[in-house]
């Protein structure tokens, strides 16, 4: 019993809750270092190989800023720029969490659960150099960022036209999300112009075309072998060659070879999927507090339409699961949309206070704990 009334008092201190994210943070970084000296990152780097050198094509975008700085692509550079973007990500988080919560004692569940879980920013370790988190990373540049003028929308826009450039699966990966936010910070809260209403449509009908373009009308407009050649021309890892350049077809694989190539391998995939309930379900404690947090809206408007966002992001990734078989990184990308959704609805207007996720439950803190050890969702 007296170790009981130490350890309760040690959580409601928040000492333990702070060696949680501690831990969280140690295994990310190591998990990074292990990756830096053993792995190549072939996906990544041919993205960065591809440009707009033979005319439109999908994913090519961040290829071709690249070839504006430099003429051959080094190995470590896809390396580089993922963990750039990991650092842009956590500085903006720590921001936003701020600004939204703030670093008190009752919070540190909440960072814990969100910073700390292995589908969050550990995940973006494990697909470090991929292009999930620039979504990521342009949601929570508009949970920070003033919004007293259009100018919000237009760079919630702007940010939007880039990812689908840069990937047109953040379609439905994070723009959806992107798009709640605006609404949850610009839209819901003033009184909209026509002419503000009639641009918010143009914008949703450009971004969507332009992604329908990219996924039906976006295949590399060259031969393969000219293509091939292309990229062997800008890459400075030859002794890689045969590895990476494997990943060329997906510049030309159709919409319906994907899907037919994800239910191929869906019962080999499918043995993953306990351990991703299992995960999910540690998130139990967090999953709560968001229901809370949807529920304290001033008004049944504003609880309506969080509950239906939240439907809506939901639908788009089982969307995304049926068609592109990388459950790991869509599970985590989906974890991310969840976090960016809860820090934009405890932003609305409250009708009562929410109850914070308590410091002192002993199975809240080992389930915590489980996730601040656990460095990656399956990859």
């Amino acid at each position: 019993m007296g170790l009981g009334i130490i350890v309760n008092a040690a959580l409601k201190a928040d000492v333990y809750w702070r060696q949680l994210l501690a831990i969280s943070v140690a295994v990310a970084a190591g998990y990074c270092i292990y990756r830096g000296f053993r792995d190549f990152l072939e996906y990544p780097y041919i993205q960065l190989l591809v440009t707009y050198h033979f005319g439109f094509s999908r994913r090519a975008l961040v290829g071709t800023i690249v070839s504006l700085f430099v003429d051959r692509v080094p190995a470590w550079l896809p390396f580089a720029l993922g963990l750039a973007a990991i650092i842009a990500a956590a500085v903006l988080f720590a921001a936003a969490f701020r600004k939204v919560f703030g670093f008190k004692r009752e919070n540190m569940p909440v960072l814990v659960f969100t910073a700390g879980s292995p589908l969050l920013f550990k995940g973006f370790v494990a697909a470090i150099g991929y292009f999930d988190i620039y979504g990521f990373i342009i949601g929570l540049a508009l949970l920070v960022m003033p919004c007293a003028s259009f100018f919000y929308v237009v760079a919630a826009a702007a940010g939007c036209v880039f990812l689908t450039l840069v990937h047109h699966v953040q379609i439905a990966l994070y723009i959806p999300t992107i798009m709640i936010i605006v609404g949850c910070r610009y839209m819901l809260v003033r009184r909209l112009s026509a002419a503000e209403i009639g641009a918010v449509l143009l914008v949703l009908t450009a971004i969507c075309g332009l992604a329908v373009a990219a996924q039906f009308f976006g295949s590399v407009p060259a031969p393969k072998d000219e293509f091939t050649s292309y990229l062997l021309s800008r890459s400075d890892a030859h002794a890689d060659t045969p590895k990476w350049l494997q990943y060329a077809y997906v510049y030309y694989r159709p919409l319906s070879e994907e899907i037919a190539d994800t239910w191929a391998r869906l019962p080999t995939n499918a043995l993953r999927f306990p351990l991703y309930a299992f995960l999910i379900a540690l998130h139990w404690p967090l999953l709560q507090y968001f229901g809370r947090v949807v529920g304290a809206g001033a008004d049944p408007t504003l609880r309506l339409f969080a509950k239906l966002s939240a439907i809506g992001v939901a639908v788009a990734y089982v969307a995304v699961f049926a068609m592109v078989f990388d459950y790991a990184r869509w599970l985590g990308d989906l974890a991310a949309c969840f976090v960016l959704l809860l820090f934009a609805f405890k932003q609305l207007p409250a009708a009562k206070a929410v109850a914070p996720i308590p410091l002192n439950d002993p199975t809240v803190f080992w389930a915590a704990a489980i996730l601040s050890c656990i460095p990656k969702a399956g990859f």
